[in-house]
């Protein structure tokens, strides 16, 4: 086997005391680091939020002393405006006279002529209900 050397040992005496007072002393400098940094990061946030509250009370005040001015109405918007009341009046009617010819197609049918006709000479319950059905 070869030969190996005894390996050398180190010594090192630590006194307890300094060791505690190492630990305390780097605890109390990294909660100062946390603290001071909490602290820098709410006054930065709070300025932040004191700018955009500032920079909307402005928004305000400028809304408030200049109001806006009103839209002038044209002719052309004026026309507009009765093309559209024209167009509404125009579907209503088709409408009301699409409802009508439905209505007349409805009692001119021949279900409905039959159950008007039955009704007519001896009126039922069943026969009603069948006018209601086919020609209303």
């Amino acid at each position: 086997m070869p030969y190996r050397p005894r390996r050398r040992e180190l010594y090192i005496t630590v006194n307890p005391w300094m060791l505690v007072g190492s630990i305390a002393v780097g605890l109390w400098l990294g909660f100062m680091a946390i603290l001071i940094t909490c602290a820098l990061i709410y006054k930065v946030y709070e300025e932040q939020q004191i700018r955009q509250v500032n920079s909307a009370l402005r928004q305000m005040g400028e809304v408030f002393q200049n109001p806006p001015a009103r839209p002038q109405v044209d002719a052309s918007t004026q026309m507009f405006e009765q093309f559209k009341q024209n167009q509404a009046q125009l579907q209503r009617e088709q409408a009301e006279a699409q409802a009508q010819s439905e209505k007349e197609q409805r009692i001119t049918s021949p279900q409905c002529r039959f159950w008007m006709q039955q009704h007519t000479t001896a009126p039922t319950q069943k026969s009603q209900e069948s006018i209601q059905k086919y020609c209303e």
